[in-house]
């Protein structure tokens, strides 16, 4: 396994309405939840490294140019974005987060880009590290490390090799490099270790060691485990207390479709202490260190995808006794997948609500202090302080403003009006594009409609794709919505013809402003029939998925599209690359 080394001597890096939620300690009211203790589980120990093939290892002598031509990061109106910012009582830093989910930047407390690297193309987490440096995932599988000026410093390429990186990786003691892989075909995930010169130190295979863990409901068979981030926790209260399951080098790991999270023994490869209790495909899960309150405590996102009120939250847990300390949750805060949350030094938590659409920070006693919500869904998100590298630290002083709350009234998470989840689309090719399809004719879900909101949705016929297939060329439609305990209203009714209104059709309903803000049943009513994987491209009358649009969310018509970084050569390759990238994010099945 080989870093290919480009520059001399380089350091190496780490990868690269103002609402009031429940933000409060458990046990001063509401009472703390129900949270015990699981049986440690036996497990054998860690792999040999030399039973894993070493992967070819990639030159690279200078940065890949954009295929996008230049991006002007700071020309991005990035300030709009900012709905909200309290100074005093938010912890200032900067902020490294992701234009388009793909392009590294950093962002001061008014988010302005103090800095970015517009050549860069990520996928899942991109890390800054005290020498300035950048480390991340690549869209083609690759681990790449780019100094302060985006200039490549080494790489490391796994496109050849048994495994592909995903989703997490973080420096460990030692200058090793710890991430999340895993090979193709493989339903089970592998933490491996490589260290400054390159060589594999360890592997920890989680289809060894998890044993029944494995028998559960997985939500699909190729995927069992899912994991979705990774840390070599840090010195404790804890382990110097003499609890040694938390010491320092042990790898914390997060598995979303076991909604469990495991503290794996760096000596031995046991489970030393795992949590389940209450958690529903969990990300983020971070033991704290001595830098921030609550040293020793494990803090992560909690979804609860499979929740019937969407709503997710951030749980504190105290490992020693398995109790939550610490909850925030808030009726407009739901991220049915991905999401982070990080502790601050004076006590607030940054969370980002990559399904809410939405960046914030709360203090301990849930209010909102900051918030950022950019036309695009956010990924992973990291607060850094002013002084964290030299390049920050040569930065002019900060300049903050305090910014009133820009909308009438709290901002409610998108994933609260997303019709239908990813498990209730099928998708299919019609007129010779692939569409997000409802499985089912007949679709009713309890929405929390935002401000200014306007329904979009489609619908028309997939066409026979043999002259014996016949199918009617009829469909109807209707849209209904009701308040709570009253008659549904119909918003929209209409009798659809092939001939008449053609393959397909999109229509656009702003509603009146009586549904802004208000809770409602949205039923959506067809002729079309069930799809399933198999019948996904049968023929018929089908209905789009819808989706529900708040005027208060920015624009982005007008901003620069990211396509990627592909050189025409090598398109179709890192296309497949970055599908596979992709299923392991949970974006595409």
């Amino acid at each position: 396994m080989n870093w290919t080394n480009t520059t001399a001597g380089a350091a190496i890096v780490a990868f690269g309405g103002l609402g009031v939620g429940i933000g409060y300690v458990v046990g001063q009211p509401p009472g703390p939840p129900t949270v015990e203790t699981v049986s440690k589980a036996a497990a054998p120990t860690a792999t040999d490294p030399a039973a894993i093939p070493a992967p070819a290892p990639t030159e690279r002598t200078e940065a890949r140019p954009s295929a996008d031509g230049d991006l002007d990061l700071a020309a991005l109106p990035t300030t709009d974005w900012l709905s909200m910012y309290d100074p005093d009582r938010a912890w200032a830093g900067y902020t490294l987060l992701f234009y388009e989910r793909r392009v590294p930047m950093l962002v001061d407390m008014n988010g302005r880009v103090v800095h970015g690297w517009p050549d860069v193309r990520a996928v899942g987490r991109a890390r800054l590290t005290p020498e300035g440096n950048l480390l991340y995932i690549g869209v083609d599988d690759s681990l790449v490390e780019v100094d302060w000026d985006g200039q490549p410093v080494r790489s490391f390429n796994t496109g050849n090799s048994r495994y592909f990186p995903h989703h997490d990786l973080q420096w460990a003691p030692n200058n090793q490099l710890l991430g999340i892989f895993r090979a193709p075909g493989e339903p089970t995930d592998n933490i491996l270790v490589i260290d400054e010169n390159s060589e594999l130190v360890w592997t920890w295979a989680s289809g060894d060691h998890l044993g029944d863990d494995l028998l559960g409901d997985a939500f699909k068979d190729n995927d069992l485990t899912h994991f979705n981030s990774v840390q070599s926790i840090p010195d404790n209260p804890r382990a110097r207390s003499g609890d040694t399951r938390f010491n320092a080098g042990n790898i914390l790991v997060s598995s979303r479709h076991l909604s469990t999270v495991y503290l794996v023994d760096r000596n031995t490869g046991d489970v030393a202490w795992k949590h389940t209790k209450g958690l529903d495909w969990q990300h983020e899960a971070i033991l704290l260190g001595d830098d921030v309150p609550g040293a020793g405590n494990v803090l992560l996102f909690n979804n609860r995808y499979h929740s019937d009120n969407r709503q997710s939250e951030v749980l504190e847990i105290d490992p020693s006794t398995n109790e939550v300390v610490w909850r925030y949750t808030d009726e407009r805060f739901f991220s049915d997948t991905a999401g982070t949350a990080q502790k601050l030094p004076n006590g607030n938590v940054v969370i980002t609500s990559s399904r809410g659409g939405r960046i914030f920070e709360v203090t301990t006693a849930g209010e909102i202090v900051w918030q950022w919500t950019p036309p695009y869904h956010p990924m992973r998100s990291q607060r850094y302080a002013a002084d964290f590298c030299p390049q920050l630290a040569a930065l002019p002083p900060m300049q903050t403003e305090a910014v009133p709350n820009r909308q009438p009234k709290p901002y409610i998470d998108e994933a609260l009006y997303d019709f239908a989840l990813s498990k209730e689309v099928m998708k299919a090719k019609i007129g010779g594009k692939k569409r997000r399809l409802l499985a089912k004719p007949n679709n009713c879900h309890d929405l929390m409609l935002p401000g200014k909101a306007m329904l979009v949705f489609e619908y028309g016929f997939a066409a026979a794709t043999d002259e014996s297939d016949e199918f009617e060329p009829n469909g109807n439609v209707m849209v209904t919505l009701a308040r709570p305990g009253e008659a549904p209203e119909t918003i929209f009714e209409k009798s659809v013809s092939l001939e008449t209104d053609g393959e397909w059709s999109r229509e656009r309903l702003r509603l009146d402003s009586s549904w802004n803000y208000v809770e409602a049943e949205m039923c959506i009513r067809s002729s079309g029939a069930d799809r399933t994987q198999e019948t996904r491209d049968q023929p018929g009358f089908a209905v789009g998925a819808p989706k529900v649009i708040s005027g208060y969310r920015p624009g982005r018509r007008d901003l620069p599209r990211v396509t990627g970084n592909r050189t025409k050569k090598s398109k179709a390759t890192e296309r497949t690359l970055q599908q596979r990238q992709l299923e392991a994010l949970g974006y595409m099945e």
